[in-house]
């Protein structure tokens, strides 16, 4: 069970950002795809305590900041939580805890901000795909289970820090002048850039997500 629902998130994962990045097919073939909730926009309320470490960006910003993107999922009732809380008869009625079990950032920039962000989200009983790009959000739901650790996002640290930390190692790549795309993935203590340059050549940093210290690489 775990496994097929590990095999679930990661197939909405890479359908999140195919949608983002305007696919024309699916990457599997037969079966329909999951039907993602309609998207709507996030909220402006207040952001999340303890997540001002840099500045935050204009959601209609080209590229999306994790620090801002990460407030939005407390601004609003992204999730419908509340739709699901009033359709229950049960008298309790209180607000499930958001849990991050995965982050993937698209495309990120020499800074650290990525075309749009997903997230694995637990809630209750429900896990939900949660896509932002731009000031656009969809959200995908499923039951299950996910085995990855909870991510404390007041304790990782965020891209553009983990770039200035290792802006050597990381640009390696650009010293050549060769176009590069990054996408990073946190989960599990673990923060993992790849980095595809145009030549073909693929590279896999494993950086620790607290810290920023570089466990390891392909290189």
């Amino acid at each position: 069970m775990r496994r097929s629902a590990a095999v679930f998130f990661v197939v909405l994962l890479v359908l999140a950002s195919c949608s983002i990045a305007g696919c024309s097919s699916l990457p599997f073939s037969g079966g329909a795809a999951a039907t993602p909730t309609p998207q709507k926009e996030a909220g402006t309320g207040a952001p999340a305590s303890g997540l001002s470490r840099e500045p935050v960006r204009s959601a209609v910003s080209e590229r999306l900041d994790l620090n801002s993107t990460i407030q939005r999922m407390f601004t609003g009732d992204v999730l419908n939580d509340e739709d699901r809380i009033a359709a229950n008869e049960s008298p309790v009625k209180t607000m499930p805890e958001k849990k991050f079990k995965a982050i993937r950032g698209r495309d990120l920039d020499e800074n650290g901000y990525a075309r749009s962000w997903t997230f694995v989200i637990e809630h209750g009983d429900i896990y939900s795909v949660v896509m932002f790009s731009g000031n656009k959000v969809q959200v995908s739901d499923s039951p299950g289970m996910l085995s990855q650790s909870v991510i404390d996002t007041s304790k990782i640290m965020l891209p553009r820090e983990l770039f200035d930390k290792n802006r050597a190692v990381i640009s390696n790549t650009t010293r050549t002048g060769i176009p590069v795309t990054r996408d990073l993935s946190i989960s599990d203590g673990r923060a993992t850039l790849t980095i595809r340059g145009s030549s073909g050549v693929t590279r896999i940093l494993v950086f620790d997500a607290t810290t920023g210290v570089l466990n390891s690489s392909n290189d």
